[in-house]
C-alpha cells in the first residue's frame, strides 16, 4: 500500500499547487476568442452580485463597481478544486483586481460565488476607491463633462463609434451625463443595428447581476433613465482596458 499512499499525496500536491497547463488554456481561450470576454459577460456568474449602492452620501458606487466587473472578467482565474484562502489573501485579493492586475482565486467558481460570500470586503473597496479617486485623482470631473442632451447629429455620431468598439470586441465603460452633476455608468458588452438605430446590451449595477436592453433609434438626442432623467452616454477608460488587454496577452503568452 505504500506506492499507492506516495503516489496520491503527490498527485494531491500538485493538485494544490500551481496552476495547471490545461486550466490556463482553458482560461486564455475563452478570453482571447473574438469578443470572448464579452461573451463571458453576458453570464450573470461573471458578475458582481452586489447593487449599486452606499458611497458618498449614500449616492452609490457604480463607476467602481463597472470597472471591478471588468477587471475580473479579464484576469480573474478561478480555480474552484482548491482550498479557499484565508481572510487576509481574500483582501488581497480584492485589492489586486481593484488594480487591474491578474489574480488566481482559489476554491470559487466565478465572480458571483465569490462575491456573495465577500461583499461586504468588496464593497469597502469600491467604496475606499472612490474616494481615492474622487479626492486625490479628480475623478469626479468625469460626471461634468458633456451635456443630459445633444443633437441629433452629435448623438448619432456617438452611438456609431460606440457600435464601432463594441463591434471590435471592446467592453465599454460608459459615464451617462444626467441633468446637473449626477452621473451613472455601465458597461457596454453588446450591441447590434436595428432598423431604426441600435440594440445595446449592458451591465448596470442597479439592477444587479445579469444584463439589460436598451435602444437609440435614429433622431433621438437623449436616452432616458427611469428616475433620472435624459442623459448621454460618454465612453471613458479606453486606455485602462487597453492596459487589461496587454496583461492579459502577456499572461496567456507565458508557458
Amino acid at each position: 500500500m505504500l506506492f499507492p499512499l506516495i503516489a496520491l499525496a503527490l498527485s494531491l500536491n500538485v493538485h494544490a499547487g500551481r496552476i495547471t497547463a490545461a486550466e490556463k488554456r482553458a482560461f486564455c481561450d475563452a478570453r482571447l476568442v473574438p469578443n470572448g470576454v464579452q461573451k463571458l459577460l453576458y453570464e450573470k456568474e461573471n458578475h458582481l452580485t452586489l447593487y449599486n449602492r452606499g458611497g458618498i452620501a449614500n449616492g452609490g458606487v457604480c463607476w467602481w463597481h463597472s470597472r471591478f466587473t471588468r477587471n475580473a472578467a479579464y484576469l480573474a482565474v478561478f480555480r474552484p478544486d482548491q482550498r479557499r484562502p484565508s481572510e487576509k489573501r481574500i483582501k488581497n485579493i480584492i485589492k489586486t483586481i481593484r488594480a487591474g492586475r491578474q489574480v488566481e482565486i482559489p476554491g470559487y467558481r466565478d465572480l458571483q460565488d465569490f462575491s456573495w460570500e465577500h461583499a461586504k470586503a468588496i464593497q469597502n473597496t469600491l467604496e475606499n476607491w472612490q474616494l481615492t479617486d474622487g479626492l486625490i485623482g479628480q475623478q469626479w470631473v468625469e460626471g461634468l463633462r458633456g451635456g443630459s442632451e445633444t443633437s441629433v447629429e452629435g448623438m448619432k455620431q456617438q452611438m456609431d463609434a460606440l457600435y464601432e468598439r463594441v463591434s471590435a470586441g471592446e467592453v465599454v465603460y460608459q459615464v451617462l451625463q444626467l441633468p446637473g452633476v449626477v452621473a451613472h455608468a455601465w458597461l457596454v458588452v453588446g450591441m447590434q443595428k436595428t432598423d431604426r438605430g441600435y440594440h445595446l446590451i449592458v451591465i448596470d449595477s442597479n439592477y444587479g447581476a445579469g444584463v439589460n436592453s436598451w435602444y437609440y433609434d435614429e433622431g433621438m438626442t437623449s436616452m432616458s433613465y427611469s428616475r433620472y432623467g435624459n442623459f448621454v452616454p460618454q465612453t471613458h477608460k479606453v486606455r485602462e482596458e487597453v492596459a487589461l488587454k496587454r496583461r492579459l496577452q502577456n499572461y496567456c503568452r507565458r508557458r
